[in-house]
């Protein structure tokens, strides 16, 4: 899910609602640069394809005229409503917005709800994330305590939010938590909560962290272990990259995660492309009796596949094989290997490989030799690798599922571990993409598809008997409208 043009950030208040899929998120219709926030807002009937609607709120009153940032959504009377940062020049509030129709389309703004930071804490003040507990209504909302990152807790007491100061948990260290954090989500999965934050400075840079835990009885968290675990896999997310800022909603048992995954461009290459950002392809996540979230791609993508390519099991692999002939930049592969002493995985675009090496018991991306737009220059140049958590004993199986998608890669190992990565590739030649092993491995699996690219929601436009010198037409919202021909 993504607009057709400009600035995209942040999702946020991922839900199903009156049979649709709500995605709203951090919009600038006027170019691909960060300025002048509104909510954009996504729906979808199936997590695959993906209309862009009329813009839910825009920087208009004295509260917010500098911008309507991050937020989530806040059930009153079983009908969502938004809460968002809105930013004057001074400071940050927390205020609420109400939905005029059943379709989510119009708000009205109810004014604010928290105003301003609590005494004593970071001036960047932002980002309320809405749970409940034993009937209690709380608001968390990220920040930072004596340089370490935090949330702060609100509680709603019956007529109003408090605004006390009260931690709703603080990270230990900035090495490990970073300096601030932004964007927290708070999800129950069981009888376990899942807490996600994407923190600020830390050893490594801007990465999504996130613990297991508990609701204390005055609604703070406790964790089950005081480290963070990594969402990413660890290696491959460092200083931006991956995805990041997790929007999270569950329906019919399920709990679906998806997040914004940045370009890393430089600012004349995203006016160039005439975007910015994306988001990851939607994951399905558990938590496991080890207390590790495991992550799958959601059963909802079977709908982007257009035709089967390659399915074949139980069969040797030694040297490479052809999955699909001539694969454009929409495809998925998905591999069970059975682990031995040599190398395995996928290439594509000639120079590009998606392998785990078992004697380092690293997962491999490189495409540091495939022709590209560099976003990752002096950071990655090409070459994405780390160990996984756990080594993969021989004889085990490691499955690895990939998707392209024009500009982004959604991998996931043995539906546990998973990464999202942007590759810019210039190239326009149809190649293959190949199975491969460095030695006689056994295959458990091997299947390939083509995706197609669904059809997004159109918008019509009168424009006869009128003279349009532009490529594209854009409507107020940067959604494209028409392609004229002079």
């Amino acid at each position: 899910g993504m607009p057709a043009a400009n600035w995209t950030n942040e999702s946020h208040g991922f839900t199903y609602y009156n049979g649709m899929y709500h995605l709203f998120f951090q919009k600038n219709a006027n170019g691909p640069y960060m300025a002048r926030l509104h909510w954009g807002h996504l729906t979808s009937t199936n997590l695959c394809t993906w209309n862009e609607e009329k813009y839910a709120l825009a920087p208009d009153t004295s509260y917010d005229i500098k911008g309507c940032w991050s937020g989530s959504l806040m059930m009153v009377n079983d009908v969502p409503n938004i809460i968002y940062t809105g930013v004057d020049n001074a400071k940050a509030v927390i205020a609420q917005a109400s939905p005029n129709d059943n379709g989510l389309v119009e708000w009205t703004k109810k004014g604010i709800i928290i105003n301003g930071k609590p005494s004593g804490l970071s001036d960047d003040f932002r980002d309320p994330y809405y749970f409940e507990n034993n009937g209690e209504k709380y608001i968390i909302v990220g920040t930072a305590k004596n340089g370490i990152g935090a949330c702060t807790l609100h509680h709603w007491d019956g007529s109003s939010w408090t605004n006390d100061g009260m931690m709703f948990y603080q990270g230990t260290s900035t090495s490990v938590a970073g300096t601030f954090w932004e964007m927290p989500t708070l999800t129950k999965i069981g009888d376990k909560w899942l807490f996600t934050v994407t923190p600020q400075a830390t050893g490594n840079g801007v990465e999504v962290l996130y613990w297991i835990g508990t609701i204390n009885s005055d609604g703070t968290f406790s964790p089950d272990v005081t480290t963070p675990k990594k969402l990413e896999i660890d290696g491959m997310s460092k200083d931006g990259y991956g995805l990041l800022s997790p929007s999270i909603m569950q329906k019919d048992g399920k709990t679906i995660l998806l997040g914004i995954v940045p370009d890393k461009l430089a600012s004349s290459e995203n006016y160039k492309l005439g975007w910015a950002h994306t988001y990851s392809l939607p994951r399905e996540v558990s938590i496991s009796s080890d207390g590790t979230l495991c992550q799958k791609p959601s059963s909802e993508l079977t709908a982007l596949r257009s035709n089967s390519t390659y399915d074949k099991a139980d069969y040797s692999l030694s040297g490479k094989e052809t999955l699909i002939e001539k694969a454009g930049n929409q495809w998925e592969v998905d591999g069970t290997f059975t682990v031995s002493a040599y190398e395995f995985g996928f290439k594509f675009m000639e120079n590009g490989k998606i392998s785990y090496n078992p004697t380092s018991n690293k997962l491999i991306v490189d495409f540091s030799n495939v022709d590209r737009i560099k976003n990752d220059a002096g950071i990655f140049d090409g070459i994405y690798e780390s160990e996984l958590p756990e080594r993969l004993s021989t004889g085990s199986n490691c499955e690895i599922h990939t998707y392209f998608d024009g500009s982004i890669l959604d991998i996931f190992v043995n539906d546990k571990w998973a990464t999202s990565i942007r590759l810019f590739a210039t190239s326009t030649s149809s190649t293959p993409v190949e199975a491969f092993a460095e030695g006689t491995t056994s295959i458990v699996s091997m299947k390939a598809w083509n995706l197609h690219n669904p059809t997004t929601g159109i918008v019509s436009a009168n424009v006869s008997n009128t003279t349009v010198s532009t490529d594209v037409i854009y409507d107020l919202c940067g959604r494209q409208i028409s392609t004229p021909q002079g």
